[in-house]
């Protein structure tokens, strides 16, 4: 298991900022979010060209298991979505026409 020089984004529990390093042929970054039996949970880190082609549900042995999964090539390229400026400002048009609309 040799280190490849690309990064993903993990998840410990509920916090998903730390980093991991991919190893061998890991050059891909996953992002999944997987409901067992009623039970949502985010997923992230390393995976292969391969395993990102393939249906994580189909790769699941339990049929009890439903998974959204995304994946991604480049460093870090798995991160949540933050909040640019341009997001901003589309909420800032939208507020400000809220409150337009309420006087």
């Amino acid at each position: 298991m040799t280190p490849n020089g690309i990064h993903c984004f993990t998840c410990n529990g509920e916090d998903c900022a730390a980093t991991l390093p991919c190893v061998d042929e890991e050059d891909h970054c996953i992002k999944a979010t997987v409901n067992s039996d009623g039970q949502m949970m985010t997923m992230r880190g390393c995976a292969t060209e391969s395993f990102c082609r393939g249906d994580l549900s189909s790769q699941s042995s339990q049929s009890s298991i439903a998974a959204d999964q995304s994946c991604c090539k480049g460093h870090l390229c798995n991160s949540a979505q933050t909040a640019t400026a341009s997001r901003f400002f589309q909420l800032g048009i939208l507020m400000y026409a809220i409150l337009q609309t309420s006087f």
